[in-house]
């Protein structure tokens, strides 16, 4: 979820950059902001869904529901946990325990 205006730059810049690195993020513009120049360049930056302030809150429960919905039927197989590495200040992934998948689409060293 993103905000356009935040307070160290612009949603739709990090939007942008979200979705150059890693196109199949899901995004979710959650704003102020409701002119329709502003929803159609979060739409154009890829964005699933645009949602102005005030909303009601089960209305926004049922959308992000429904994008964890079809993530999920999307990524079945991709599981991953994160690990912290000892010798490093940074997380890696890992295969899941539970699903006993391996990790071999990520070449991350500590």
């Amino acid at each position: 979820m993103l905000d356009v205006n935040l307070p160290d730059g612009n949603g739709f810049d990090f939007c942008k950059q979200i979705k150059e690195r890693r196109p199949d993020t899901a995004v979710i513009f959650l704003t102020a902001n409701d002119m329709e120049s502003d929803m159609l360049k979060g739409f154009e930056l890829g964005a699933d869904d645009y949602v102005t302030k005030p909303f009601p809150i089960s209305v926004f429960r049922k959308k992000v529901s429904a994008l964890l919905g079809r993530i999920q039927k999307q990524t079945v197989g991709d599981c991953f946990w994160m690990v912290r590495c000892p010798s490093a200040s940074r997380s890696r992934p890992q295969s899941c325990p539970e699903c006993q998948l391996h990790s071999h689409r990520w070449n991350i060293a500590c």
